[in-house]
């Protein structure tokens, strides 16, 4: 009992915890003001963060003592695990990365029909998705994004084939959580009992009977074809729920050489691997869950050092030290598949495109100079989110990323 109790302490004092606290979401956006930094074209569609597998700093806590040792002539091995919590604390700036300008105070949308009056140049156009035309309401959100990681971390030192020969092996899983946290209020229906003006969005009367979402919320959660069209929004949905995602971020390998191994510090280099166990992103989520790097294999190369400015005469084992590290690793390319709007045209990639082709029927078209001329092309009775045709299968790669870490520490009875 007492040696599985040892263990757990041994487990609890090689951890690195970072747990914070928060308040109501809605309260982290009190001062009404949105950042200066936005520009005409901020509202992407697609959020490239650091893998949950990359930290040094949590990679160097912790385990010092048992590796880069000075006095080996053998293979030894040291082993760690480190549970660490991250979460993101201001849902207005991601706010304004996925939309930009369009925002009202911060974090609002605003929702409205084509036949609102003074309509306001932000907001999103209701018909789009469905919704009728004096439809009008407000939507909120509070993005958050969360990771629970358990990170492993494995080295044997290789000093009995060369002194200061090591390798390394890395493998964090993480469960990550992201809520757009999406309320609409201020929900203004619609007066008509049709909803749109006749043949605004159908060629036929009698496909004015089908039912239109009520808000839209339902509208770009589980969107329906409406109209006349023929496929149903597949992109770009925004959830009303929290979506998950638990797999290992990423496994690096790690194989190193310390050429100055010393009792007071040391000096290595090494080349590193990093093998994808994420997930890619599918775009049909805007705020979809990324586990990992996006599928790239990584390679590059690190240096690891340290030096203790400061050992007691008295005991050996308590003593001050400086450590640091650094990695830089080259993200080779890799396909996936993402969004896009037309240019600096943030969130357009929501508009309805309509189906044209070849004028078969001799239509004529509308004054041009004065004449009247023939259509050259007619409406094929098609309406297509512009989404479908601007999300694509994309080779990314990444040339450098960079992760570096100073430390200092107080070691005492180990």
């Amino acid at each position: 009992m007492k040696k599985i109790v040892s263990i757990f302490i041994f487990l609890l004092c090689i951890s690195f915890f970072t747990i914070h606290f928060n308040t109501h979401p809605q309260s982290n956006c009190t001062s009404g003001k949105c950042s200066s930094h936005i520009s005409p074209c901020q509202g992407y569609p697609y959020l490239a963060h650091r893998s949950q597998g990359v930290n040094l700093a949590r990679e160097m806590v912790g385990w010092q003592a048992f590796m880069n040792k000075d006095c080996m002539d053998e293979i030894y091995e040291s082993f760690y695990t480190a549970f660490e919590y991250t979460r993101t604390f201001k849902p207005d700036r991601l706010a304004e990365f996925y939309f930009g300008s369009d925002l009202v105070n911060c974090n609002t949308l605003l929702i409205q029909g084509s036949k609102i009056s003074n309509r306001d140049p932000r907001a999103w156009l209701a018909d789009y998705f469905g919704l009728p035309q004096d439809f009008e309401s407000k939507v909120s959100f509070f993005p958050r994004i969360e990771n629970f990681i358990v990170d492993f971390g494995f080295y044997i030192g290789l000093d009995k084939w060369r002194k200061g020969l090591y390798f390394r092996v890395h493998a964090p899983i993480a469960h990550t959580r992201w809520d757009l946290n999406m309320c609409e209020h201020d929900v203004k229906k619609t007066s008509s009992p049709k909803g749109f003006a006749d043949l605004y969005m159908w060629r036929d009367f009698d496909l004015q009977k089908q039912i239109l979402p009520s808000n839209f919320k339902d509208a770009i959660t589980e969107p329906q074809a409406f109209g006349d069209m023929q496929e149903s929004l597949k992109f770009g949905l925004m959830s009303d729920r929290r979506l998950t995602k638990t797999r290992p971020a990423d496994i690096q390998i790690i194989f190193g050489y310390n050429p100055v191994l010393r009792e007071k510090g040391h000096f290595g280099i090494n080349l590193q691997l990093s093998c994808p166990t994420g997930n890619r992103p599918c775009a049909r989520y805007l705020f979809e869950p990324i586990v990992g790097n996006g599928g790239h294999w990584e390679l590059g190369g690190g240096i690891t050092s340290s030096w203790i400015f400061w050992r007691s005469c008295e005991y050996a084992d308590k003593y001050f030290g400086l450590y640091f590290d650094a990695n830089l690793t080259h993200f080779f390319k890799t396909c996936q598949t993402r969004s896009f709007d037309f240019c600096c045209k943030p969130s357009c990639r929501y508009m309805l495109l309509c189906e044209m082709g070849e004028n078969v029927n001799g239509l004529a078209g509308g004054p041009s100079s004065g004449d009247v001329t023939l259509a050259c092309c007619q409406y094929k009775g098609n309406l297509i989110p512009a989404i479908h045709y601007t999300t694509l299968n994309v080779d990314v790669k990444i040339k450098i990323q960079a992760d570096i870490a100073l430390k200092f520490a107080y070691t005492s009875d180990n």
